[in-house]
C-alpha cells in the first residue's frame, strides 16, 4: 500500500519535534547548548507521553485504513483521522516543552526566593518572566491556521527559554550555598538570642535572690 503523503509528511514531522522536545527538557550538558535544539536525530531520553499516544492512535487509524480499497471514502476519511493525530502530536509535545519550562522557572523562583540577587540577576529574571508571560500567551491565544506556523510559534518559545533555564539549573548549587549560609546565619542568631535571654533570665532571678 503506498502511504498518503500528506500523512506521511505530517507523521515524519510529528516525529522530528518530539524528539525536538524530548532534547529541549533533558539536555543538560554545556557542551549541548549550542546544538542540542537543532541536532534532531539523537536519541531523547524521556517520553512525551501524550504525543506518543496520539502517534499510537494514527497508528491504528492507518491500519484500519490498510485493509480497505485505496479509492473508497472510508480509507480516505482513516487517513485524515491518522493525520490529524500526527498533528496533534505533534503540537502536543512543543506545548509541553514550554509548560515544562514555565514550571520549572517557577519552581526555580519558589526554592530560592529568599536569595538575595544583584541587580542585574534581578533584571534577568524579570526580563524572563516577561518572556514567559508572552510565551503563555501564545499558547493560549495565537493558534494559527498553518499548523507549521504555529509549531515555529512554539519553537520560538522553547529556544527563547530553554537558554535561561540552563542557567538557573547549572546556578543551582551556587544557589543553595547561599541558602545554606543564610539558614547558618539565622541559626547562629537565633542562638545568640537564646543564650542572652538565658542570661538576662538568671540575672533578673538572681537579683531577687540577692
Amino acid at each position: 500500500m503506498v502511504v498518503d503523503d500528506e500523512f506521511r509528511e505530517a507523521f515524519s514531522k510529528a516525529e522530528e519535534d518530539i524528539k525536538y522536545a524530548e532534547l529541549a527538557i533533558y539536555s543538560f550538558s554545556t557542551n549541548e547548548d549550542d546544538d542540542c535544539l537543532k541536532n534532531t536525530n539523537e536519541s531523547p531520553r524521556g517520553v512525551v507521553v501524550p504525543s506518543l499516544n496520539e502517534l499510537r492512535y494514527a497508528a491504528k487509524h492507518l491500519l484500519n485504513a490498510m485493509q480497505l480499497d485505496s479509492s473508497s471514502p472510508e480509507y480516505q476519511e482513516q487517513i485524515r483521522r491518522a493525520t490529524r493525530h500526527c498533528i496533534r502530536a505533534r503540537l502536543d509535545a512543543l506545548k509541553a516543552t514550554v509548560l515544562f519550562l514555565v514550571r520549572d522557572f517557577r519552581a526555580f523562583s519558589q526554592d530560592y526566593r529568599l536569595v538575595p540577587l544583584p541587580q542585574n540577576e534581578r533584571d534577568q529574571m524579570n526580563a524572563h518572566r516577561e518572556t514567559i508571560q508572552a510565551a503563555l500567551k501564545i499558547l493560549s491565544k495565537d493558534h494559527s491556521q498553518s499548523t507549521n506556523e504555529e509549531c515555529g510559534k512554539l519553537k520560538e518559545c522553547v529556544e527563547r527559554l530553554h537558554g535561561f533555564y540552563l542557567v538557573v539549573e547549572r546556578d543551582r548549587d551556587k544557589y543553595n550555598q547561599i541558602l545554606a549560609e543564610i539558614d547558618n546565619h539565622n541559626k547562629s542568631s537565633t542562638m545568640q538570642w537564646m543564650v542572652g535571654l538565658a542570661i538576662a533570665v538568671i540575672s533578673f532571678l538572681l537579683g531577687l535572690c540577692f
